[in-house]
């Protein structure tokens, strides 16, 4: 017996083996035919009500609202301990999130020596540091380049900053320290 684009692996097993063991059989169909498959819609508040209804008629369990402030605004014990332990729960995971940053930021520093803050023009572009050093030294009758004279050489020689103009004189005097 052939597969067509319909049948499933149980329906070609139960029609090659069992045939004759029942032959008023049921077809068995895949577990998903025919069912919504994927991301389901999320429930409507009639049937979150209706749950736990029937979880406090049971009495299995107690819900506590979280999109209901009266309950934690309340004055009762229960809702002083509900706020309280929350409060608790935040303020730990809170701290256990900066000890976290911090020990990373800091064996970052070890191994790198720089954790935060921009990248300077020595890491990003070091031709170009070099470049404004060498051109801070040299002048035609001695002493040094200013630094508008150095930004106009840099320039003309093609080192834009990143809107594509020159760089301003207190970018030169960062390259340089």
């Amino acid at each position: 017996m052939a597969f067509s684009a319909g049948d499933s692996v149980t329906e070609e097993y139960d029609h090659a083996r069992h045939r004759e063991c029942r032959p008023n059989h049921i077809q068995t169909l895949p577990w998903n035919k025919r069912k919504l498959t994927g991301a389901k819609p999320p429930l409507r508040p009639k049937h979150v009500w209706s749950i736990r209804t029937k979880l406090q008629v049971e009495g299995r369990t107690r819900v506590i609202a979280a999109d209901n402030p009266a309950s934690f605004i309340d004055d009762t014990p229960t809702a002083k301990l509900v706020r309280q332990v929350l409060g608790a729960i935040s303020e730990f995971d809170k701290a256990m999130t900066v000890a976290k940053l911090r020990g990373a930021r800091e064996r970052k520093r070890r191994e790198v020596g720089k954790c935060e803050g921009r990248k300077s023009h020595a890491e990003l572009r070091p031709e170009l540091v070099a470049l404004a050093k060498r051109l801070r030294r040299q002048k035609p009758k001695g002493g040094r380049m200013s630094l508008r004279a150095i930004s106009t050489e840099l320039a003309w020689r093609g080192f834009l900053n990143e809107n594509g103009c020159p760089f301003a004189a207190a970018s030169v005097k960062s390259m340089l320290d």
